[in-house]
């Protein structure tokens, strides 16, 4: 017996529903180990900032080259066998990314830590929510919380708590959405 119209209609619109379902949960468990990688890394950085506040730069170096090398091993890791072994596109968008946070940097010049202190997650916040928008619902409202918990410290806290306030949320919120991203 043949479908009706309504029937195929209601059957594609189920299989576009699983795809965009399956795109989100494929999407969200090749970011959960990235997270959590870059949650534990926050609370370094973060907390080393606090203890240690005159090495600073040389915590947050140590946690960029450790973070880049453990992001490009999971990536490498967790990439399909059918991945393109590299994009110019994906390159030149970090590189584009790069560009443009130096240039912020250099013409606002002098900074105070609160202020690199709060840039860099309202960057990552801002970037997880640019990612919900193609990935799924889940990075929208991870960005969103990093944005308004480190505006929340900015505007309300003192520079001393505002740096362990950062180790605190920052790395919690980024730890739990890993987790709660590979339960997708």
């Amino acid at each position: 017996m043949p479908l009706s119209n309504s029937e195929a209609k209601l059957a594609l619109n189920d299989i576009a529903r699983m795809g965009r379902r399956s795109f989100n949960a494929h999407g969200y468990a090749a970011a959960a180990p990235q997270l959590m990688l870059w949650g534990a890394l926050w609370f370094l950085g973060y907390g080393g900032t606090y203890f240690f506040h005159a090495y600073a730069g040389w915590i947050w170096i140590g946690v960029t080259i450790a973070g880049s090398i453990g992001s490009f091993w999971i990536g490498k890791a967790s990439k399909p066998v059918t991945a393109p072994k590299f994009s110019w596109r994906i390159f030149f968008t970090w590189l584009a990314a790069l560009g443009a946070i130096s240039s912020v940097l250099a013409i606002f010049a002098p900074f105070t830590g609160t202020q690199i202190g709060t840039l860099f997650p309202l960057i990552t916040g801002w970037a997880y929510v640019f990612l919900g928008v193609w990935l799924g619902p889940r990075f929208v409202m991870a960005g969103m919380l990093i944005v308004g918990l480190t505006l929340f410290g900015f505007f309300r806290l003192s520079p001393e708590h505002f740096i362990l306030w950062m180790a605190f949320v920052g790395s919690v919120t980024l730890i739990g959405t890993g987790l709660w991203l590979r339960r997708a």
